[in-house]
């Protein structure tokens, strides 16, 4: 599961790159849970923006 996330936030940049890392768990959880890459980073984006 865990390379999963890693492949996820890998693909990310910039501030949602940097949100991503500093909250692996939240989105180990996300991933867990079945979300896609395209939710994750629509997620991300409301978050810090």
């Amino acid at each position: 599961m865990w390379s999963i996330v890693w492949n996820v936030i890998s693909r990310l940049s910039g501030r949602f790159y940097t949100w991503a890392v500093r909250n692996t768990k939240r989105v180990y959880d996300w991933v867990a849970n079945g979300a896609t890459f395209e939710q994750i980073k629509e997620w991300i984006g409301n978050i810090i923006n």
